[in-house]
């Protein structure tokens, strides 16, 4: 009876899940080097369901080459098996005009452009050892498989991803629950200004 017990408490243990602290946090965006505007995001958490906001936007100079305005939202839950994605939405403004105005449910596993952020996250917290990770991801237009993989970085504090076919690059602070602090591919960036963890 004792050893079942044992048994019961290690499989308890070993599907403890980490889950993501919910913060409000502000990027800077940057076209080929230049800022351009700012990201804002926030991560909240109801009834067991992660709400993953952002509201990006030109500023100042940028605004003057292309009045961009971007809302998405990913709704999700966090359990054993990774980031379970539920719905994405995205409406998008350039120069006035509507250009983007999607909303899915997601299934099969995909994850969505937003959600895909924490999948990595709640991997870096969760599995430390691991270096190799393949998600399947949905945009709303088209499916893509990403194959992302963990290389040496010159930051002790910083886990950095690369997905060298997309030419994208990933930074996540190892002192701030695995948050997303850096994005780049070859057409823009953004850059961790501030945060405000939940208490």
């Amino acid at each position: 009876m004792k050893s079942i017990i044992i048994t019961i408490l290690c499989c308890l243990i070993n599907t403890t899940v980490s889950a993501l602290t919910p913060y409000e946090a502000t990027y800077t965006l940057s076209w080929f080097g230049i800022k351009a505007g700012v990201d804002n995001r926030k991560l909240t958490v109801k009834n067991n369901l992660y709400h993953y906001k952002s509201n990006a936007k030109t500023t100042g100079l940028g605004k003057l080459i292309k009045d961009y305005n971007i809302e998405a939202e990913a709704i999700l839950s966090i359990d054993h098996s990774g980031v379970n994605a539920n719905s994405y939405s995205v409406f998008e403004v350039i120069n006035g005009v509507i250009e983007k105005n999607i909303t899915i449910k997601l299934k099969n596993d995909d994850l969505d452009p937003l959600s895909l952020f924490l999948a990595l996250s709640n991997e870096i917290n969760n599995n430390p050892a691991k270096i190799n990770f393949d998600f399947m991801v949905n945009d709303g237009k088209k499916i893509e498989r990403h194959r992302y993989q963990i290389v040496e970085s010159d930051d002790a504090n910083t886990v950095k991803i690369i997905e060298k076919d997309k030419n994208i690059e990933l930074h996540f602070s190892k002192t701030q629950d695995a948050l997303f602090t850096f994005f780049k591919n070859q057409r823009f960036s953004l850059k961790l200004k501030s945060v405000i963890f939940e208490e």
